[in-house]
């Protein structure tokens, strides 16, 4: 039987003293995103750090940027830098001198408006002999490269239908062209809007958020890219809730 202090002598008897390790004093590593907070708050004055730090956020969004058109370049086939020249212009028909009283079954006077398309060649020569070059079949046609194509007529001469509106989605089949045909012989000013179809397609920003991040048109992936390298830059994101932007 041992007692308590036969044991103790048993445990000292070993000569072996069994001190508290010395503790190391580490030096703490400043993390590397809490040196530009202090050395704008030892330099608030420092003109030369203000602008490395600006020069740096545009190294980083243009690096963000070319990292995006890298992974879109990846996702689409080659392209061919080819020039998309547009012939606008006009025919009509029975435009001659109005008699008094007019002619019976006379037609009536008529006009067409063409907006025709073609993929020239580089270092082509047109044939001066004809208008419109003939379409290669090798380059989609006209119609492909929109999306929309809205022509306005004037509406106090043709107020029923005076907007003519084209669209890529509800064609069944490509066309080398459009056409619009009126009667009348009056002269007037028409507007034409064409809306190209971009693959992938690319979206107009408004004026606030284009002078925000600098870009009027461009890609979905692009323009978010933009805007989370803006947040990152000015610092809108909630550290406690990262889905929550100031």
């Amino acid at each position: 039987m041992i007692t308590t202090a036969s044991a103790a002598a048993v445990a000292n008897s070993g000569g072996v003293d069994l001190t508290p390790a010395v503790r190391r004093n580490k030096k703490r590593k400043l993390p590397e995103k809490q040196l530009p907070d202090r050395v704008d708050a030892l330099l608030p004055e420092s003109a030369l750090y203000t602008q490395l730090l600006e020069f740096e956020a545009r190294v980083d969004t243009a690096l963000a940027r070319k990292k995006v058109d890298i992974q879109e370049a990846l996702k689409t086939p080659p392209s061919l830098q080819r020039t998309l020249r547009i012939y606008v212009f006009n025919t009509f028909a029975n435009q001659g001198p109005r008699t008094i009283p007019p002619p019976k079954n006379a037609d009536p006077p008529t006009w067409s408006l063409k907006i025709i398309g073609r993929v020239l060649e580089d270092g082509a020569e047109l044939d001066p002999s004809s208008v419109v070059p003939k379409h290669n079949p090798v380059y989609p046609k006209f119609s492909q490269f929109f999306k929309r194509v809205t022509i306005a007529l004037d509406p106090s001469l043709y107020p029923e239908n005076p907007l003519i509106i084209w669209e890529n989605a509800r064609t069944a089949a490509q066309q080398e062209g459009f056409e619009v045909k009126r009667k009348g012989d009056k002269e007037f000013v028409a507007n034409i809007r064409l809306e190209m179809n971009y693959n992938p397609e690319k979206f107009k920003l408004s004026q606030p958020l284009m002078e925000v991040l600098g870009v009027e048109v461009d890609t979905r992936a692009r323009v978010i890219a933009a805007l989370w390298q803006y947040i990152k830059a000015k610092k809108l994101q909630n550290p406690n809730d990262p889905s929550f932007f100031i």
